[in-house]
């Protein structure tokens, strides 16, 4: 489990920085993301939420066990037309663990926001890019 000094300051890092987190049973999950998301928080309160489910099942299904501590960052290019998620850049972590990272994240993007609403374009444009931070605990 993370520590309470170190999750207040990840919330308190996020509300500066326009970034989600989330911490789960299997470690801690941020998420950056512009500051056009700021209108949009109920989206990428749901897609935290929905990657940290899928990021807790490929650790379990998977049997990644990760040293505590390991980072791993994904940086994820996202389209307003409902296209294919583009994973950018995977850094840090094991092979298995940098999968079932990247695994959760692609899953979680296709279920919470595969297609996006008038609303959501005019306030983030027809791309965006997100940067997923794992910490294993």
């Amino acid at each position: 489990m993370m520590k309470p000094k170190l999750a207040l300051f990840l919330v308190c890092m996020a509300a500066l920085t326009g970034c989600a987190t989330s911490s789960l049973g299997s470690g801690s999950l941020v998420i950056n993301a512009s500051a056009a998301w700021d209108k949009q928080p109920e989206v990428l309160e749901a897609l935290t939420n929905q990657v940290g489910k899928e990021w807790s099942r490929n650790i379990t299904m998977n049997r990644v066990n990760a040293p505590k501590g390991t980072t791993v960052r994904l940086m994820v290019q996202i389209f307003s037309d409902g296209g294919e998620p583009y994973p950018k850049s995977i850094r840090g972590g094991t092979q298995k663990s940098r999968r079932a990272c990247a695994r959760a994240t692609m899953t979680a993007i296709r279920k919470t926001i595969k297609s996006w609403s008038p609303e959501m374009i005019k306030d983030l444009g027809n791309q965006q890019i997100l940067t997923f931070t794992f910490v294993y605990s």
